[in-house]
């Protein structure tokens, strides 16, 4: 399995060694962890710097201290689990010898165990770090009455008066209570603990929430608790990795206990998230999140890693019978990255003193939140929270998924889609920079730069091109009887945002084109390829199978399916004057789509349906007038979803309000979403 489908060579290249790779004379003279990624290239260090690297340096010639029976006894033990874990180290080896030969082999194999194992093999005592026993989670020493927040190095000097240097451990000079958790002496790292300054905390905290929410689901289907973590770790999690499910299986044997550390605002969470896979509980999903967000509100007066873990699964949510709380959940996005901020997960912490599984974790729920962000700047026509000088958290890779000794192949995928939606999401990045409206250039206007048609273009090949890079491991194979079987999960939803990123796309190329006599051929030809895009959409949607439709779809996939509707009305609108083959075709394709759409939800009830025809319903009402011939479809979307068939003397609110839509709200997200509306030729001229 290819960890980084595209990656660029190196730009020095060295021999590789048969023996253990020993660190570079740089990284020596810094007294730094020797990050090699890749056997035969620099290290992270020399390519940052572009510095040769070099082996030349002798090796250090060390001392050797006489040591006991009982120190030499647990060396032995030491020795054992290294060989477990390292292959190249015979059993009989003791931690001090590797070190005398190699000084970061040592620091590397302690990354190699996973979720804070007692056996974890400590940090040796060296020039670099001075450390006894295993390096402890940032999440979990602290006291319900103290909190750590992450510091700048600068603001960080300004608290004491003696320097820190890499060794440094919690401490307390001058009375201050801070953790340095990176030896990098460029860039250090610093923790500050202080009270937990909580002027009182709500009675709708994590335990009564919790309670609440389980006393509600086992009214309704046996086991609801265990069948709910069960569903979430079977398919969202395997997609949005950001719970550690080792982790979330301990809370579960431990909420009989008196354990101050049950994550319960977590667990009133995931019982309200499995309403997507749990029949029995659809009907109460709206009482179930009203428990699950009060206790998150409780929970941002004291966040920790829980905290961001409840506000994702909200965020990655599905909408359910209507459609989402857009104001809602972007305001929830902006909460939840600023404790993220305040918690350091916007810093790199591949080479922390932390356990491996916190390191891991750390990066995950960082990208999800990362993929929020920018996936809803894009579809509201709304400003990124995050920039991208705002962090230095590295792309995915295949290892820092959530895997055990048992991981599967359908695991591994799963993970993969993780990460192709994270590139998706660069991408995304450089639209936003580049396309959202601005003061000096407005997107659709006659002088629009011919360059910026050519990084639209750009972008729709990025994203065929990585569709292509990942395409080997998202094919649906045949079982013995030859019929396909089932994706793993997240991988439909994957196919899903890139042909819904490519639509968003084509619909600002075409806005970037203007009418005009010189340019009728580029925009007939752009037409098409978009029209060929709103078929490959609708030909997947209607090839979805229930067992599909059951999995882990993104939060935002019912955009993606309006938005084909949309794109499509757009179509026909602009190519009646230029093509009457496009204009037919166009017609025809959203008039199947749109019943094809209605049979689907019919047979199956899905909610990603429902929440985009819903939407297209109110599409459809406004552009029947102008478009006589879609007035069928809105009769029938309309009466498939019991909504008022005849409104011709029905003011909009009105028809908002039968669709159970709070009007102020509905409408404060319509006008956002500035490139839905545009699609139909309801430009906001205003700038709302």
């Amino acid at each position: 399995m290819v960890e980084n489908p595209i990656r660029s060579g190196p730009s020095v290249i060295r021999a590789p060694r048969s023996r253990l790779d020993r660190p570079c004379d740089l990284c020596r003279r810094l007294k730094q962890l020797c990050s090699i990624e890749v056997r035969g290239e620099p290290c992270m260090a020399c390519r940052v710097r572009s510095k040769p690297c070099t082996f030349d340096m002798p090796p250090t010639i060390r001392k050797r201290r006489k040591t006991d029976t009982s120190s030499e006894v647990g060396r032995e033990q030491m020795g054992d689990t290294i060989s477990a874990s390292h292959q190249q180290v015979s059993q009989s080896t003791n931690i001090l010898d590797i070190h005398e030969r190699d000084p970061t082999l040592s620091i590397e194999l302690s990354s190699m165990r996973d979720d804070g194992d007692s056996r974890q093999i400590p940090w040796s005592s060296s020039s670099v770090l001075h450390h006894d026993l295993p390096p402890s989670s940032l999440d979990m020493e602290e006291s319900h009455n103290e909190e750590s927040h992450f510091i700048g190095a600068d603001a960080f000097s300004t608290l004491v008066v003696r320097a820190t240097d890499p060794s440094t451990t919690s401490q307390s000079p001058g009375g201050l209570s801070f953790r340095q958790v990176s030896s990098d002496m460029r860039f250090p790292v610093y923790f500050v603990k202080t009270p937990a300054l909580l002027y009182g905390r709500t009675p709708h905290n994590g335990k009564a929430a919790f309670e609440e929410n389980r006393k509600l689901g086992e009214e309704r289907c046996n086991n609801c608790l265990e069948r709910a973590i069960t569903s979430v770790k079977q398919y969202t999690l395997k997609a949005i990795p950001v719970i550690s499910t080792n982790r979330l299986d301990n809370a579960y044997s431990e909420i009989s206990s008196t354990a101050s550390t049950t994550p319960h605002a977590l667990l009133a969470g995931i019982i309200a998230h499995s309403t997507h896979y749990l029949p029995e509980l659809r009907s109460i999903h709206k009482e179930l999140w009203s428990n699950a967000l009060l206790a998150l509100d409780d929970e941002f007066r004291q966040p920790r890693l829980s905290t961001l873990q409840l506000a994702l699964l909200q965020m990655y949510g599905r909408p359910v019978e209507i459609a989402e709380n857009a104001g809602q959940l972007t305001i929830a996005s902006g909460r939840a990255i600023g404790a993220a901020f305040l918690l350091g997960l916007h810093i790199d912490p591949t080479n922390w003193s932390l356990p491996l599984w916190e390191r891991k974790l750390r990066k995950r729920i960082w990208w999800a939140l990362v993929i929020q962000d920018k996936w809803r700047a894009l579809l509201y026509g709304r400003p990124s929270f995050l920039h991208k000088g705002s962090y230095n958290v590295p792309l995915l890779s295949v290892e820092d998924g959530d895997f055990g000794e048992d991981a599967t192949t359908s695991d591994k995928v799963s993970m993969q889609t993780f990460i192709a939606i994270s590139r998706l999401t660069l991408l995304i990045d450089d639209i936003i920079d580049n396309f959202q409206l601005s003061p000096d250039i407005q997107i659709g206007q006659p002088d629009t730069p011919i360059s910026r048609i050519a990084q639209l273009e750009i972008a729709i090949e990025k994203v065929q091109e990585i569709n292509q890079a990942y395409a080997p491991f998202f094919e649906t194979s045949k079982d013995s009887r030859g019929q396909y079987e089932t994706s793993p999960t997240g991988v439909q939803s994957f196919k899903l945002s890139s042909l819904g990123l490519i639509i968003l796309i084509r619909r600002l190329l075409l806005r970037n084109i203007p009418d005009t006599s010189n340019t009728k051929v580029q925009s007939l030809t752009a037409m098409m390829d978009a029209l060929g895009t709103c078929r490959e959409m609708a030909f997947f949607v209607e090839s979805l199978t229930p067992q599909d439709e059951q999995q882990y779809w993104t939060h935002c996939s019912f955009h993606h399916i309006f938005n084909n509707v949309s794109l499509l009305l757009y179509i026909v609108t602009r190519a009646r004057s230029i093509s009457t083959q496009i204009t037919n075709d166009a017609t025809e394709l959203t008039i199947t789509f749109i019943s094809n759409l209605i049979a689907k939800y019919r047979r199956s009830n899905w909610d990603v349906i429902s929440a985009a025809l819903r939407r297209a319903a109110v599409l459809l009402m406004c552009i029947k007038q102008d478009l006589p011939e879609f007035s069928q479809s809105y009769f029938d979307v309309a009466t498939a979803l019991n909504l008022p068939t005849f409104v011709t003397d029905l003011s909009v609110d009105d028809f908002l309000t039968s669709l159970g839509i709070d009007v102020p709200a509905a409408w404060s997200q319509m006008v956002d979403d500035q490139s839905w509306l545009s699609s139909v030729g309801f430009n906001n001229e205003s700038g709302m």
